[in-house]
């Protein structure tokens, strides 16, 4: 049996690459069940293992590691094969660690990942300025991801899911706009795909929905022709996406125009009675 003496980064340097051989030949036949077709956009091609987030290799050489390291940092490993053997089950079961994505989906899970650990991070520094300073406001929002969130084809369906795809600058944005809308008005909210509506409470008559997209979103509203005179070139008529033809209009998701879409929002609101 092989000993080992190492620290964390000269394991992963030289028997990673090893876990990564055992990892195929442990995913090769759920892949083969699934007969190349990705979980995400159903579509058949060649798939790859993606370790479902919170879940990663490293993550988990790192926990089975835990129990052989030394006061000095390092890692003594009297029975390499065991420890192989460990971080082989601590795949298992396959299904509950992995997503069988097509390169492209499995790229923009990565991103996705990556964004929500931003996200994630940022929040906890914010958390922080916002304990040390009276000054800072603090923006309440219910639209956050569930930093669990697993992708699954249901998930691809929600409204978490989309906003998870999201720029951070975009997804801030949607959050600080719902934020506002929901403490300004009597509301129910209804997110749904890639849309997130906004209808009265007292007659629950829609009166917005916001339209996600990766980088830039809009707000939709609904207006009277007739009576609608809020005059900037930022506002631009919709023929027609959630309400009928003449009777919408769109502007930019930015914080710049927050004030104006506030302002078109009362008018969509009063006039949904």
């Amino acid at each position: 049996m092989a000993k080992v003496s190492c620290t964390l980064k000269e394991f992963t340097f030289f028997i990673d690459p090893r876990v990564r051989i055992n990892i195929t030949s442990l995913t090769k036949q759920l892949k083969s069940n699934l007969d190349s077709k990705c979980q995400k956009c159903d579509e058949k091609k060649e798939l790859d293992a993606a370790h479902k987030h919170g879940r990663s290799r490293p993550d988990i050489i790192k926990e089975i590691l835990e129990k052989y390291k030394k006061n000095d940092g390092t890692y003594e490993i009297n029975d390499l094969q065991k420890v192989l053997d460990e971080i082989n089950d601590a795949h298992k079961p396959i299904e509950n660690h992995f997503l069988f994505l097509c390169k492209k989906c499995h790229r923009e899970y990565d991103s996705w990942v990556r964004n929500l650990t931003e996200i994630k991070s940022e929040d906890s520094s914010t958390k922080i300025k916002t304990k040390n300073s009276e000054k800072t406001p603090k923006i309440q929002s219910n639209t956050k991801p569930d930093l669990n969130e697993i992708l699954c084809k249901n998930e691809t369906q929600s409204w978490k899911y989309k906003l998870g795809w999201t720029s951070i600058q975009n997804r801030k944005n949607i959050e600080q706009l719902i934020s506002k809308i929901e403490s300004s008005f009597n509301c129910n909210p209804l997110a749904f795909k890639s849309w997130y509506f906004h209808k009265r409470k007292d007659n629950d008559k829609q009166f917005s929905g916001i339209m996600c997209n990766k980088e830039n979103s809009v707000i939709c509203f609904r207006i009277e022709p007739g009576s609608f005179n809020i005059n900037d070139k930022r506002i631009i008529r919709n023929k027609r996406w959630f309400f009928p033809v003449g009777k919408e209009a769109r502007i930019k998701i930015i914080p710049q125009n927050f004030d104006l879409i506030m302002q078109c929002l009362s008018y969509a609101y009063d006039f949904s009675l």
